[in-house]
C-alpha cells in the first residue's frame, strides 16, 4: 500500500528510515500535514520515540522518497528519505 504523496500521511503513524553514512536508523511519530507555510505543503512529524523533543519537516515540493506500508514498523506508512535529497548543514 502505498501513498500518493505526503498529504495522504495526514494524522498516520510513520517511520522514517534516516541513512547516515552506512547506518539506518528508524524514527517513529505522528505525522501532521500542513499548508500553512510558505512555500507549500510540509509533513510534520513528532518522533515519539527519541529522548526530547524532535520534530521533522519533509518539503511536498522538494523531497525525494519512497512511502510504504509501515507494518514492518508498527506504524501506518514508512518514509525512506533519499539522503542525496537531504541539504549539507
Amino acid at each position: 500500500m502505498a501513498a500518493a504523496g505526503l498529504h495522504q500521511l495526514d494524522s498516520s503513524r510513520v517511520a522514517i528510515e534516516l541513512r547516515i553514512g552506512d547506518e539506518l536508523r528508524i524514527v517513529r511519530g505522528t505525522a501532521q500535514y500542513d499548508t500553512s507555510l510558505a512555500g507549500g505543503g510540509y509533513l510534520r512529524v513528532l518522533v515519539s520515540d527519541v529522548e526530547g523533543d524532535l520534530e521533522l519537516v519533509i518539503a511536498e515540493d522538494s523531497w525525494c522518497g519512497d512511502i510504504r506500508d509501515g507494518d514492518n514498523y508498527g506504524c501506518d506508512f514508512v518514509l525512506s528519505l533519499d539522503a542525496a535529497c537531504v541539504p549539507e548543514a
